[in-house]
């Protein structure tokens, strides 16, 4: 994938389903989900997506990062800070507390579980949506 590519995709939010990603390193070999976790927040690691012929990120390979990487992930940040991630949407306000409820639920029961790749990403979306609008709102 191009830079401009991340560039755009991190303009329109659209996020990298993690569940069907195959992590490996620069030689090949498949890495843990955990072990991914550990050093995904480093600004020393960069991530090489590639994509089958649909768009669909199937494999990331793990690598040092250089300069060129460092200023794309900042490039990166700037795109997707440039749209709100999260637009409220009209909510009944008179029905606060079962909103809440039902909110608190499905995030919860998403999160019974210590694997990250449980996480439904569109369901914490829907989730933000929700609790923004509620603050919004009302």
């Amino acid at each position: 994938m191009t830079d401009l590519e991340l560039i755009e995709r991190a303009r329109q939010k659209t996020f990298v389903d993690i569940k069907n990603i195959v992590y490996k390193n620069e030689k090949g070999e498949i890495i843990a989900h955990d072990s991914v976790r550990k050093i995904s927040g480093s600004g020393d690691w960069a991530f090489d997506q590639y994509i089958d012929s649909i768009g669909t990120v199937k494999e990331l390979v793990i690598r040092k990062a250089t300069q060129h990487d460092k200023d794309l992930f900042e490039e990166i940040l700037k795109a997707f800070n440039s749209n709100p991630l999260v637009k409220a949407v009209d909510i009944d306000c008179t029905d606060k507390a079962n909103i809440l409820e039902k909110t608190y639920d499905l995030d919860q029961n998403m999160r019974m579980t210590d694997d990250i790749n449980d996480i439904d990403p569109k369901v914490d979306q829907q989730n933000l949506i929700t609790i923004v609008s509620l603050i919004e709102k009302c």
